[in-house]
């Protein structure tokens, strides 16, 4: 029995690591990607707040919100290992990190951080500085940046040119000797349209887009060029550690824990993937445990 237990508990969360297809019940059921595409991915938004937007449009910072938004719904994988990791960084006369990768992993955590981060309408556009922050920190591992599966992209909206700080092209010509994709979204009449392809990987990754309304309508292409980008780099997925399996196993599979464990009868350890989580992490992903008056700080023991 106990190691019908173990096999059942690895078997459940091994197959949700690596992505096979048995049925989960229907309300953690993923949706259907838009473009029949799930990639491995690091997206980084990287998104003009300056005060010009509401001049031009006064819902245009909402609508770049749903733009963003948009983008992400249109995948059905998030998180690790070989899911969509997704970054926001606002760029006015400062620059602003509102979440790193590996912040949210989950696509409603990451749609509703998105949909509530306030509008500052700053006083300039540095656009270099927002792109020297990416470049130094977005990417970094310690803020989810080391999965060797992920191809990295940065989205660029802006509806106007740089004016302040380190020079946007260098920066950009970092980032893309770094392997980063760089999607550039100039919106209006405003935006210098030599600028935004130097910042571009290549010309037709740059769009321009006559107002926010027209952001909808480039959804698709984006989304399109990024699948093909992930597609045609051919990197090998992430291997299943015992702390992905943990992650994985948590939302899902931690149900057969409570089932087989009293059945033992016996006095055991707990699983592998679940040994070195702290208290408060067990309270939280486990609250059955905490009833139980044998559990310990780095994982509870069953007693005859």
């Amino acid at each position: 029995m106990v190691y019908s237990a173990y096999i059942s508990i690895i078997i459940c969360s091994f197959s949700l690591c690596i992505g096979f297809p048995f049925k989960l019940p229907h309300h953690i059921q993923p949706s259907h990607p838009k473009h029949g595409c799930d990639i491995c991915a690091d997206i980084v938004f990287l998104f003009d707040d300056s005060s010009s937007i509401p001049v031009a449009d006064p819902h245009g910072f909402h609508k770049m919100k749903d733009f963003m938004v948009a983008v992400v719904q249109s995948f059905s994988n998030f998180g690790p290992p070989n899911g969509v990791q997704v970054s926001v960084v606002l760029v006015a006369h400062t620059v602003r990190n509102y979440f790193y990768l590996n912040n949210f992993t989950h696509e409603a955590d990451i749609v509703h951080n998105m949909k509530i981060f306030p509008e500052i309408k700053g006083s300039a556009t540095a656009i270099g500085e927002g792109l020297k922050f990416v470049r130094e920190k977005s990417f970094l591992p310690k803020f989810g940046g080391e999965r060797l599966c992920a191809d990295k992209f940065l989205i660029l909206l802006t509806d106007g040119k740089h004016n302040l700080g380190a020079l946007p092209k260098p920066q950009a010509e970092a980032l893309k000797d770094e392997g980063v994709t760089i999607f550039v979204i100039g919106v209006g009449p405003k935006v210098l349209m030599s600028e935004l392809l130097a910042i571009a990987s290549k010309p037709e990754y740059v769009f321009n887009v006559t107002d926010f309304n027209q952001l909808a309508a480039i959804n698709d292409r984006i989304v399109d060029d990024a699948c093909k980008v992930a597609k045609d780099s051919k990197l090998t997925p992430q291997p299943c550690s015992l702390e992905q399996i943990s992650k994985t196993l948590i939302p899902y599979g931690y149900a057969l824990v409570p089932v087989f464990y009293p059945l033992t009868k016996k006095k055991m350890s707990w699983p592998p993937a679940f040994q070195g989580l702290d208290q408060l992490d067990n309270e939280h992903h486990l609250p059955w445990l905490t009833h139980n008056e044998h559990s310990h700080k780095h994982g509870g023991r069953w007693d005859k």
